[in-house]
C-alpha cells in the first residue's frame, strides 16, 4: 500500500499506517507529506521513521529524492532500507542508475545530455506509437523538458525550440536534429 502522512495534518498518520498493516498489507510506501502540502518542500522524512517504527511490515520512504545525496539522506533520516523515486527520476533520468552504481560500490557517473537526448527521442516515439492523438505526445514531451530544465540547461534549449510547435512530425524533426547536435 501507499499512503501520505494525512490529508491536512499528520495527526492520524501512525493510526492509518497501523490500519493498513492490520488490513493485510505486506509492505507500505509512505509519501512524506500531507495531501494539502502536495509536493512542496520539505518532505517530512522523520515522520516516515515514526511510521517505520510503529509497524512491523517493510516501509519504503518517498518524497524529495532528486539526487544521490537526497537518497542517502532519506535513508538515514527515515531508517528505511528502500526508497521510491518519483519526480526526481523524471528530472534526473539517470538517478536510479546513480543509486545502483553507489549501492554496488561502483564509481557514480553523471549522464550527459547527449545520452538523455537519445532517451527523449525514444520516449517521444513510444508516446507516438501509443497515442493516436498527436497532441498528447507533444504536450508530454514539453512537460518532461520543463521539469528537466532545472537540472540540464540543454533541456531549456530544446524546450525553447519546440515551445510553440504543436505538430508531432515537426517536433520529431527538431528532436532528431537536436540529438545529432548532441552527438557531434
Amino acid at each position: 500500500a501507499k499512503m501520505r502522512l494525512g490529508y491536512e495534518d499528520k495527526s492520524l498518520a501512525l493510526e492509518c499506517a497501523s490500519a493498513i498493516e492490520n488490513g493485510g498489507a505486506c509492505a507500505l510506501t509512505v509519501h512524506a507529506r500531507t495531501k494539502v502540502e502536495g509536493y512542496e518542500p520539505p518532505a517530512h522524512w522523520e515522520w516516515v521513521r515514526k511510521i517505520r517504527d510503529a509497524v512491523s511490515i517493510p516501509v519504503t520512504a518517498n518524497g524529495d529524492v532528486f539526487s544521490l545525496q537526497d537518497y542517502l539522506d532519506i535513508k538515514t533520516v527515515s531508517g528505511c532500507d528502500s526508497v521510491m523515486l518519483g519526480r526526481g527520476a523524471v528530472i534526473r533520468p539517470d538517478l536510479a542508475r546513480q543509486i545502483k552504481q553507489y549501492e554496488n560500490g561502483k564509481t557514480v557517473k553523471d549522464t550527459d545530455f547527449a545520452e538523455v537526448s537519445s532517451w527523449i527521442v525514444q520516449f517521444f516515439d513510444l508516446c507516438l506509437a501509443k497515442e493516436a492523438n498527436n497532441k498528447y505526445p507533444v504536450a508530454r514531451l514539453k512537460q518532461w523538458l520543463g521539469m528537466m530544465k532545472k537540472e540540464f540547461e540543454q533541456a531549456q534549449v530544446l524546450f525553447d525550440r519546440i515551445r510553440a510547435i504543436k505538430e508531432a512530425d515537426e517536433v520529431k524533426q527538431i528532436l532528431l536534429s537536436f540529438e545529432q547536435e548532441m552527438h557531434s
